[in-house]
């Protein structure tokens, strides 16, 4: 009988970051676990379904339709033989004091009725309430597996009192993902107006500087506008300045700007915020925006497009990197500091709180001065990471009671992920050798 296998992601309906995770996990699991019973909690299941071709049902977004989908959730939970719950950053309480209780609900179902359960290349922090401390350790040292995809991740949950020797660090799984061969990436950016012949800079934007601790969720605050003057001066201040940084790029080195939202719902609003910043810029005819609801292999196919990216979102940096693609990151949170450092480029973030054009200027310049070794560094740290990607399926196949990973077929995997250098940035003449600077 095939086992089943559950999975409660992030919001992988509305966030590429979150879909690339479960879509590298998924094809994982279909590689190494044959015939398994994949299943999805989601907010859009038919997404799902369609994109990755599992089954999915109803997450329930929000505490209300979450406890109306309780019924049918302890359904799946009983009827599976494996929780994994993550990845994804699934405990942090900044954003709101409900955050943990409400993603670790199905955690503590699955824990209940003696499930096994992995809690999956999490990411995890700041932790700031005693309520989050307590459940954080009290279920955490329930589950059978721990893994997280950060040293900084690590050091939150020992903080919280989760046993040290259970937590095992992995890379994350967005790492075997690779772009769409099947889509137009070529038509895609014709359509948008942009000249394939002309260098791309791509920009993933997000909204900063309105997370608060307490109790409301983000998109409620931000629906109903509750957020300070003092946040919106300075989430104002930072579109300026890289509304400025576009139109350097632009007149500096010719190249054209493409923003590429990353999380949709509402209250973040990626798309919505890279037009906000190309109204601020001069040059905006040489601005472009992808459009929403592309697949995350497509916009993975969208990035290996790019000469450069500016990831401000972690998983457009984590994304850019399997695309070979030099980048700047601008990190909000632990977490994306804590990748580039891992990546070999700590160099090359930068924190949102510092932003300024000149800065930005600055360090963009010295990416083009080295930007032959940036994409050698990045090949040799993708590969280096790869190599932990089969942690987890180990761990998987241990817990439903199979054979362990055969040599073969652990060799086979490493040579299909195998990366691929850019053929075509369209910007051959600022290529240049040399040793990666400290900037």
């Amino acid at each position: 009988m095939n086992k089943r296998i559950l999975i409660w992601p992030g919001d992988a309906s509305f966030n590429i970051g979150d879909e690339s995770i479960l879509a590298g996990t998924v094809s994982l699991l279909k590689k190494f676990v044959p015939g398994a019973e994949i299943c999805v909690f989601a907010n859009r299941p038919e997404r799902i379904r369609r994109v990755l071709d599992v089954d999915a049902v109803h997450k329930g977004k929000g505490i209300l339709k979450a406890v109306a989908s309780l019924p049918a959730t302890l359904r799946e939970i009983k009827r599976a033989d494996l929780l994994i719950w993550g990845g994804g950053q699934l405990l942090q309480d900044i954003s709101s004091r409900l955050y943990i209780p409400f993603h670790t609900s199905r955690l503590a179902l699955a824990i209940a009725l003696r499930k096994p359960t992995i809690v999956h290349s999490i990411g995890a922090g700041p932790i700031r309430s005693f309520s989050g401390k307590i459940l954080t350790r009290l279920l955490l040292n329930r589950a059978s597996v721990i893994t997280v995809r950060d040293t900084n991740s690590a050091e939150v949950l020992r903080s919280c009192g989760v046993d040290a020797k259970r937590i095992i660090e992995v890379p994350d799984p967005a790492l075997i993902l690779r772009p769409d061969e099947s889509f137009d990436v070529e038509g895609c950016l014709s359509d948008l107006g942009l000249d394939t012949k002309r260098p791309i800079l791509g920009i993933a934007v997000r909204r900063l500087f309105h997370r608060k601790h307490g109790f409301l969720p983000i998109r409620l605050r931000v629906r109903l506008g509750l957020i300070s003057s003092g946040q919106k001066a300075r989430f104002e201040n930072f579109k300026t300045e890289l509304a400025r940084f576009a139109d350097y790029v632009v007149s500096r080195y010719g190249f054209q700007v493409l923003f590429i939202p990353m999380y949709t719902e509402v209250g973040q609003n990626d798309h919505g915020v890279g037009r906000e910043v190309a109204a601020l810029a001069s040059h905006k005819d040489d601005i472009f925006h992808l459009s929403i609801d592309y697949t995350s292999r497509q916009v993975l196919s969208v990035i290996s497009r790019m000469y450069a990216m500016v990831a401000v979102r972690m998983h457009a940096a984590v994304l850019s990197a399997v695309a070979n693609v030099p980048l700047l990151s601008i990190h909000y949170a632990s977490k994306g500091k804590s990748f580039m450092s891992d990546i070999g480029l700590a160099d090359y973030t930068l924190a949102a709180e510092d932003i300024g054009c000149d800065i930005l200027v600055r360090q963009f310049n010295c990416l083009i001065e080295n930007y032959t070794e940036i994409k050698s560094v990045l090949a040799r740290s993708v590969r280096a990471s790869s190599k932990g990607l089969l942690a987890n399926v180990a761990r998987v196949r241990e817990l439903l009671g199979m054979a362990p990973l055969d040599e073969a077929t652990v060799a086979e995997f490493f040579d299909s992920i195998g990366l691929k250098s850019d053929e075509h940035s369209g910007f051959d003449d600022v290529k240049q050798e040399g040793t990666l600077a400290s900037c």
